[in-house]
């Protein structure tokens, strides 16, 4: 099984011209508008651009919810086909063949038209949430798009609710620190050095860590407590990392807690061993695995989703 990251968003419409929110009983009439008037083979462009070219395609419209499949382009000349018996290479695509077609990354969203809430699978390389403002930019100015990523309330739960949890390291970045912040940090009295490097500087970047062996927090009401306030001022800062691990017996990890904070996670089985060799499952038995695992997803956090997002 693979560990897949899902986003979910409170997506919200807003009016160009009075910039008023839209109710999202009207969601799926604005969307099946774009979708009726603008078709190409069930797909639209999202994007101008001819060597970024975004894609979406409708996989399933139903009266409840819009499954898609959001697609960006990948630069040929960085892929190539490999003939696994004989070791040749081959192109992925012929040069005459470069300027229509192409090779994608992409990923699968469900946007519920009940209570406006859309869910993204984070793949590397596929577009993200904010692909969907191709469709007002492109079809439809009267109205724009904004998407609120909702956070994960259980976040760090397998760290704060460990055996034997401890934490060793704590990494934060912040965005042009002021001259007095570095001058606590770093206990400087040098006014001018301070002011000029706080103009310059565009991130300031520091490491706690223990002064041995030792963890830095061990006690779980600690690290309760340490997690909650990082929470609390995470719009202060650019990233914050820390690494630990549950119990005594686990290898440590690094927890990223921007995406740890808005992450929700489902498995999907992407091959099956037979014979003792390892297959890819097929394409369409993974989607529907996808689409499955995406509702189930939204459907078990419904009540904590809809609670967050306001959208009862």
């Amino acid at each position: 099984m693979a560990k897949k990251n899902v986003y979910f968003y409170k997506v919200v419409l807003l009016r160009t011209v009075q910039q008023k929110e839209v109710p999202v009983g009207e969601f799926k009439r604005i969307f099946r508008e774009i979708f009726e008037k603008n078709a190409e083979n069930d797909s639209w462009r999202l994007s101008n651009d001819n060597n970024d070219r975004v894609i979406l395609d409708i996989i399933e419209d139903t009266e409840e919810y819009l499954f898609i499949r959001l697609s960006k382009k990948k630069p040929s000349f960085s892929l190539q086909k490999r003939d696994y018996k004989t070791f040749e290479v081959l192109d992925v695509l012929q040069n005459s063949e470069i300027e229509n077609r192409g090779v994608e990354s992409f990923t699968y969203g469900i946007l519920g038209y009940k209570h406006g809430i859309l869910s993204i699978v984070n793949v590397k390389g596929a577009p993200n949430d904010g692909a969907l403002n191709g469709l007002f930019t492109l079809y439809n100015d009267n109205f724009s798009i904004e998407n609120e990523a909702i956070p994960n309330p259980k976040t760090l739960d397998d760290l704060k609710e460990g055996s034997n949890p401890m934490i060793n390291r704590i990494e934060i970045s912040m965005v042009r620190p002021s001259a007095e912040f570095l001058e606590k940090i770093l206990g400087w009295n040098e006014k001018k050095i301070l002011e000029e490097m706080s103009k310059n500087a565009s991130i300031l970047s520091f490491e706690v860590k223990p002064d041995s062996r030792q963890p830095l927090f061990s006690d779980a009401e600690n690290i309760v407590n340490l997690v909650k306030t990082l929470k609390k001022h995470k719009s202060e800062y650019t990233s914050v990392k820390i690494t630990g691990k549950s119990n005594a017996n686990e290898s440590q990890r690094e927890y990223d807690l921007y995406e740890e904070c808005f992450k929700f996670e489902m498995n999907i089985q992407e091959y099956y061993t037979e014979n003792g060799i390892k297959h890819e499952r097929n394409k369409k038995i993974l989607l529907n695995d996808y689409e499955n695992g995406m509702k189930k997803l939204y459907d078990d956090n419904k009540a904590l989703l809809c609670a967050i997002a306001e959208r009862l």
